[in-house]
């Protein structure tokens, strides 16, 4: 039995009855282990309804929602500068 939504997606992070092996995944929206301009764009197209960035990687200040600020807080990250980005936990239990 797996805690797993639907939406997840098993393949990119294989997931355990435990729930997910999630690795520094906030704010690395193409899953790449760096964070970058290109993870900004795609939570900024998210944002706009033209992605499909997930909360567990694009919604950085853990509000629900997937913005233009969650765009500027992966791109701060991926700038090095002095932020700390805050995603859900991509399972629920079950």
């Amino acid at each position: 039995l797996s805690v797993c939504p639907v939406r997840f997606d098993c393949s990119y992070w294989p997931c355990t009855t435990q729930g997910p092996l999630v690795e520094r995944a906030c704010g690395d929206a193409n899953g790449d282990k760096v964070i970058t301009a290109s993870d900004a764009l795609a939570a900024l197209q998210t944002g706009v309804g033209a992605g499909d960035c997930l909360p567990a990687q694009c919604d950085t200040n853990n509000d629900s929602l997937i913005s233009a600020v969650d765009a500027l807080r992966i791109l701060r990250a991926g700038l090095s500068l002095e932020i700390e980005l805050s995603c859900p936990f991509p399972c629920a239990a079950s």
